[in-house]
């Protein structure tokens, strides 16, 4: 079936009356009209673009007197979406394909996973987010069942500003959550009262019910516990076996903390400074007080098997109080 183009008037749009080249369409194209134009032709392809411009009258097409197939630019289309999907999968494969572990846990594999996983991850075409992907799909080679099928269905709605926050939030968890601080700290880092809520709406942080996680001895004898942050252990003791260590935080979602130790395997981030410091004065004025060591080697995301010596944060102290 064949379409007729209708004159511009037919369409509410009026003519430029001005003449503009057939090789390069986009010459005179400005403002509203070259956004438009840029987002037709990334997602539906250059034959969507003619006809569009073709009813504007910026370009003349010279194919049946002006009348274009219907069927034509759907097959255009068509080509154009395979395309630059199978362009996007080329990329996250070629990344995971180095990033692949020796040695993978027992389980099977899931088809409708791999169905989900590769249908979404084809329309993402930022290199960012592609290498998200890449770690995901490392992630489930791995160990089996490891990334839920709503983390890719998160992942997919995500903006780049979206990401950005996330990796803010990356950067100071521990395990699955972030210690609830001095309100000018997280703000400091854009972690705005608003940002919150995204967060939680994203499904990526709990809700406020869960505003504190409590410690137990990992000790007999005398208070002590471990907080694993990304390349630092932090051991905070007491001499009261009986003590319990309740820091108030954010908890992170189960699908929040995949999509951040997707983060952390792709930046290995080092840990924040300044978040240490924050955390030895809050604990110390309960009368804790805290070790480090530096973090060598990891069995699992929640067992390191080789770290440095412990030294006190005598240091830390004094310092921004």
């Amino acid at each position: 079936m064949e379409e007729t183009v209708n004159r511009p008037e037919q369409h509410g749009l009026q003519s430029s009356g001005q003449s503009h080249s057939v090789c390069n369409p986009q010459a005179d194209l400005s403002g509203g009209l070259r956004r438009f134009n840029d987002l037709v032709v990334s997602a539906l392809g250059t034959a969507q673009r003619d006809w569009l411009l073709s009813v504007r009258e910026l370009k003349k097409l010279q194919r049946n007197n002006g009348r274009v197939a219907r069927t034509d630019r759907a097959h255009n289309w068509i080509n154009h979406q395979a395309i630059k999907r199978q362009a996007n999968l080329d990329a996250i494969l070629f990344r995971a394909l180095g990033l692949l572990p020796g040695d993978v846990k027992d389980g099977p594999e899931d088809p409708d996973w791999a169905a989900r996983f590769f249908g979404l991850a084809a329309d993402c075409a930022d290199p960012e987010r592609q290498a998200l992907w890449s770690q995901l799909l490392v992630m489930e080679v791995e160990r089996p069942g490891s990334v839920s099928p709503l983390v890719l269905r998160i992942l997919a709605t995500l903006s780049p500003q979206m990401v950005n926050w996330i990796r803010t939030v990356t950067r100071i968890t521990i395990n699955n959550f972030f210690i609830r601080l001095a309100e000018d700290f997280n703000t400091d880092r854009g972690l705005v009262p608003d940002v919150i809520s995204l967060l939680e709406e994203y499904g990526i942080l709990r809700t406020h019910k869960d505003t504190t996680k409590v410690f137990k001895s990992q000790l007999e004898g005398s208070f002590s516990t471990n907080l694993l942050y990304n390349d630092k252990v932090l051991r905070i003791n007491h001499k009261d076996a009986g003590k319990e260590l309740v820091l108030p935080c954010y908890r992170l979602t189960d699908a929040g903390t995949t999509l951040v130790r997707a983060l952390q395997a792709e930046e290995n981030f080092s840990a924040d400074v300044a978040y240490i410091l924050e955390i030895v004065k809050f604990v110390r004025k309960q009368g804790y007080s805290v070790l480090q060591a530096d973090i060598l080697k990891r069995h699992s995301n929640n067992v390191v098997s080789k770290h440095s010596p412990f030294f006190e944060l005598y240091a830390l102290r004094g310092l921004g109080s």
